[in-house]
C-alpha cells in the first residue's frame, strides 16, 4: 500500500496508483483521485474534492466543503464538518454508504443518474438509482441494517464504582439498545493497562475480550457480573490500545460485515499514547506484545493506527466519559474525523441515555438537500429544512417536519410540503401543489409560468402566494375569478394558478407578495 501526502496549507492535486493507496491532502483545498484500488482518501481541512474512483474506497473529508464522488465501487463516505456535496449516481450495482452527522447544510446529488430515483433522506434509508444502493447511515430511521455494539469498559480502580452502576443497568441498557435496530448483537470487552510499573499492576490486563457479539443478552449480563476490577496504578489507562484491538480481532469479537458496528468506550482517564513506552513503535496489528501477549513489549499504538483499524473495520466510536476528560476525547474525535463524545455523570447512572443518544450522534447521518435525476423520481426528506431540487420528469416530491423548499423543475410534478412553514415551486409544467400543516408559501415564477398549477389546501389568512418576475408587480395586476368552487389566478393575461375550494371574496393583497428575480 502506497502512502501519498499532499503539503500541508498547499492546493494539492493527488493521484494514487493501480494498487491500494492512502493519499492524505492534509490543509489546503485538495483534489484527490484514488484511480484503481480499494483506497483510503483523507482531505483533512480545506474544501476538497474526493474521487476513489474504480475500487471500493473510503473517503474522509474532514473540516471544510467536500465534494464526493462516489460513482464507482462500494465506497465509504464520511463527510465531517462543512457543508459536503455526495455525487451518488454511477455504475450499476454498488452499494455506497455514507455517514454525515456534523455537516450543516450537506447535499445528495443524483443528477447524473440515467434512471429515475427513489430519494430517501432519513437517517438508516436506502436510496436507489441507476441499480445502485445508496444508504444513510443511522439507527433512527427506517433501515434494516443490524446494530452491533461492542461495550469497552474501563476496568480501572478509579472506574469500580461506575462498574457496579453499569452491572445494575444492564437490563436497562439491553431494553433501551433493543429500540434502535430490529436486529442486536451485543459483545463486551475490557482494558485497564500494561502490566508494569509505572502503568499498571501485575494483574491488569492491556486488553480483553470478555464476550464476543452475541444476540443471548443473558450471556452478556453474565460476562458483565463476571468482569473483575483491576488496578491502574497511573493515571492514564490503555484506552487505545483497547479501541484498536477491539477493531482489528473481527474473528474474536465476531463483526459482521453488514451491520452498523459501534464500540462504546467508557472511562474516566486521559489514554496513553505513543511515546509513552518507548521500548519499541507499535506495529500496529492484533497482538500486544510481551510475555503471554501482554503489551509490555511495544508502545501504546498512535491515534493514526487506531484512526486506521476503525476506518478499516468500518466502526465508529463513541466516548462515554465523565466530565473532567470530555475536552480530550474530543480532541481524538475531531482527528479522528467520526464518532462523538458523550457525558457521564460521576457514577455513570446516566449510562443509558448516553449510550442511546451517542449512537444516534455518531451514526445518524443528517442530509439537508437533495438534487433529483432528469427522470422520473420521488424524493422523501427529513425532519430538517430540507432543499429538494426535482430536475426534469414528473416527480413526486415530500417534504417533512422543517420548513422544506420544494423545487419542482420541469414535468408535471407532485409537491407536498407535509408539517412545517414550507416553500412549494413547481416550476415548468402542469404541477399539483400541497402544502400541509403550517404556514406555507406557493411560489410562482412568471417566466417560467407555462401552465397553471393546481394548489390543494390554499388557506386564507395563514399562506402565501409569492410572485416572482423580472417586472415588480402588485396586487392589481392580479385577476381572480371564481370558477366552481375554485379559484382562478392570472397576472396580466398568464394564468398560473388554480386554487382548489377557495371563495374569491377570501382573495386580497395581504394574500400576496412581490419580489423580482
Amino acid at each position: 500500500m502506497k502512502e501519498i501526502f499532499g503539503i500541508d496549507g498547499e492546493d494539492d492535486v493527488l493521484a494514487g496508483t493501480l494498487f491500494n493507496d492512502q493519499i492524505f491532502g492534509l490543509g489546503g483545498d485538495d483534489i484527490l483521485f484514488g484511480q484503481s484500488g480499494d483506497d483510503t482518501l483523507q482531505g483533512g481541512d480545506g474544501d476538497d474534492v474526493l474521487s476513489g474512483g474504480l475500487g471500493d474506497d473510503t473517503l474522509l473529508g474532514g473540516a471544510g466543503r467536500d465534494v464526493f464522488d462516489l460513482s464507482a465501487g462500494d465506497d465509504v463516505a464520511f463527510g465531517g464538518d462543512g457543508n459536503d456535496h455526495f455525487i451518488v449516481n454511477g455504475l450499476a450495482g454498488d452499494h455506497v454508504v455514507i455517514t454525515d452527522t456534523a455537516g450543516r447544510r450537506d447535499t445528495l446529488d443524483f443528477s447524473g443518474g440515467i434512471t429515475g430515483a427513489q430519494i430517501n433522506m432519513n437517517a438508516g434509508s436506502m436510496s436507489y438509482v441507476d441499480d445502485r444502493v445508496i444508504e444513510l447511515t443511522g439507527v433512527s430511521g427506517e433501515g434494516e441494517r443490524p446494530l452491533e455494539m461492542v461495550l469497552l469498559q474501563d476496568l480501572s480502580g478509579s472506574f469500580s464504582d461506575d462498574v457496579s452502576t453499569v452491572r445494575g443497568l444492564a437490563d436497562d441498557l439491553i431494553a433501551a439498545l433493543s429500540g434502535l435496530a430490529d436486529t442486536v448483537r451485543l459483545g463486551l470487552a475490557s482494558f485497564i493497562d500494561k502490566p508494569t510499573s509505572p502503568f499498571g499492576s501485575t494483574s491488569d490486563h492491556e486488553y480483553l475480550t470478555q464476550l464476543g457479539l452475541t444476540s443471548d443478552f443473558d450471556a452478556w449480563k453474565a460476562a458483565l457480573d463476571a468482569m473483575v476490577v483491576g488496578s491502574g496504578a497511573d493515571g492514564p489507562e490503555a484506552q487505545m490500545t483497547g479501541l484498536m484491538q477491539v477493531a482489528l480481532r473481527a474473528a474474536e469479537v465476531g463483526w459482521s460485515s453488514d451491520a452498523l458496528k459501534v464500540v462504546v468506550l467508557t472511562t474516566d482517564a486521559i489514554p496513553h499514547l505513543a511515546g509513552d513506552n518507548p521500548v519499541a513503535p507499535n506495529d500496529g496489528d492484533a497482538v500486544t506484545d510481551g510475555p503471554g501477549d501482554n503489551g509490555t513489549g511495544e508502545d501504546y499504538p498512535t491515534l493514526a493506527q487506531v484512526k486506521q483499524a476503525l476506518i478499516d473495520g468500518g466502526i465508529i466510536p463513541i466516548f462515554a466519559v465523565t466530565s473532567g476528560v470530555v475536552s480530550d476525547y474530543q480532541d481524538i474525535v475531531d482527528e479522528f474525523g467520526f464518532g462523538t463524545v458523550v457525558t457521564l455523570s460521576s457514577d455513570s447512572s446516566d449510562i443509558i441515555d448516553s449510550i442511546e443518544g451517542g449512537i444516534s450522534d455518531a451514526t445518524d447521518t443528517l442530509i439537508e438537500n437533495a438534487i433529483g435525476t432528469d427522470f422520473r423520481d420521488v424524493i422523501e426528506g427529513n425532519a430538517a429544512a430540507n432543499l429538494i431540487r426535482g430536475k426534469d420528469g414528473n416527480d413526486k416530491i415530500f417534504g417533512d417536519n422543517g420548513g422544506d423548499t420544494l423545487l419542482g423543475g420541469r414535468g408535471k410534478d407532485k409537491l407536498f410540503g407535509e408539517r412545517g412553514s414550507d416553500v412549494l415551486d413547481g416550476g415548468l409544467g402542469k404541477d399539483t401543489l400541497k402544502g400541509g400543516a403550517g404556514d406555507d408559501t406557493f411560489q410562482f415564477n412568471m417566466t417560467k409560468a407555462d401552465k397553471a398549477d393546481i394548489v390543494l389546501d390554499f388557506t386564507d389568512g395563514s399562506d402565501q402566494i409569492a410572485i416572482l418576475d423580472v417586472a415588480l408587480h402588485s396586487f392589481a395586476d392580479i385577476t381572480a375569478t371564481q370558477n366552481g368552487d375554485d379559484v382562478l389566478l392570472e397576472l396580466s393575461g398568464t394564468r398560473f394558478a388554480v386554487l382548489r375550494d377557495v371563495d374569491v371574496a377570501d382573495i386580497d393583497a395581504s394574500d400576496f407578495s412581490f419580489d423580482l428575480i
